[in-house]
């Protein structure tokens, strides 16, 4: 449960899925990870070795630093990947907080597709071409969030527990509360997700969820599972495929092998649906009242 699994899930909207296609879509293939995770968290478990250490039993002592290395570049490329969402993270929440000034207008000091020209950066020059589609605000929200998790990963792995500690039952009471909002705003279970996946809200807001959905690029409504289905069964599959690699690292720690299995089977297949399941219609519901409220009815 994180904010890039919430921003996945929402995509879902976008490709017309249903809320019952969304949650067999990630259910499915979180079962077919988990598998593998078993199998590979079982080993750590038992012998209390990291992944490094146990991929010696197939390369050797010395073959068995590619893999590992190889590990490590994937994990750098997800830690640059969840500094950005992160990131933009941070710039809407702060947005929510003091409007305007992180969320326009089109064009200023901080906000803007010429906001580098305050600061003579040209757009044909190489910090203009590596910063373009960027702002000042969101470079600065970036490197906010960059530099918490520095600063976990210097106080070492326990400040990680402590930080799950508030932030996990903090995640799960946010997560419900937008449910209840959705629920509320959309008219129950059949008015926020309704046979097109788009929603239908009372009051006339029913087009307007539509119209979201729309916004985000919803294709005509029964293709998910013939067009979709499948690419998307894949994606979501690789979005913890490399984590079932070096589980091991994790597993390690558990105190028996009920405790792991427990752990992983409950937590992927039962609260990753949930949680993807929440952010489908969440999401539609937003898309829509954005919508509705951008162009209200006559």
């Amino acid at each position: 449960m994180c904010v890039p699994a919430w921003r996945f899930a929402a995509c879902f909207a976008g490709l017309g899925a249903s809320v019952s296609e969304a949650a067999w879509c990630v259910f499915l293939a979180n079962v077919l990870v988990t598998i593998p995770m078993l199998a590979s968290a079982q080993i750590g478990t038992k012998y209390g070795v990291p992944f490094p250490v146990l991929v010696r039993g197939a390369f050797g002592i010395h073959g068995a630093k590619l893999p590992a290395l190889l590990r490590a570049v994937v994990g750098c490329g997800w830690f640059g990947i969840q500094t950005f969402v992160g990131g933009c993270a941070v710039r809407s929440l702060l947005g929510g907080i003091f409007g305007m000034v992180f969320t326009g207008p089109v064009s200023g000091q901080w906000v803007g597709i010429d906001a580098w020209l305050w600061y003579g950066v040209q757009p044909n020059s190489a910090i203009g071409v590596y910063t373009a589609g960027a702002s000042p605000i969101d470079l600065l929200c970036y490197f906010l969030f960059l530099e918490a998790q520095l600063l976990l990963v210097r106080k070492g792995a326990e400040s990680v527990k402590v930080l799950e500690r508030v932030a996990a039952p903090t995640l799960v009471v946010l997560t419900l509360a937008m449910c209840v909002w959705a629920f509320s705003v959309g008219g129950g279970w059949a008015g926020v997700m309704g046979d097109s996946g788009v929603g239908s809200i009372p009051g006339g807001l029913g087009n307007a969820v539509s119209a979201g959905a729309a916004t985000m690029g919803t294709v005509t409504k029964n293709t998910f599972a013939s067009t979709h289905f499948l690419p998307t069964l894949s994606s979501v599959v690789g979005f913890w495929a490399t984590m079932s690699l070096n589980i091991s690292d994790f597993s390690r720690f558990a105190v028996d092998q009920q405790a792991q299995v427990v752990g992983q089977v409950v937590g992927l297949t039962v609260f990753m649906t949930a949680f993807s399941v929440i952010a489908v219609f969440v999401t539609n519901v937003a898309a829509g009242l954005s919508t509705y409220r951008a162009f209200p009815k006559s």
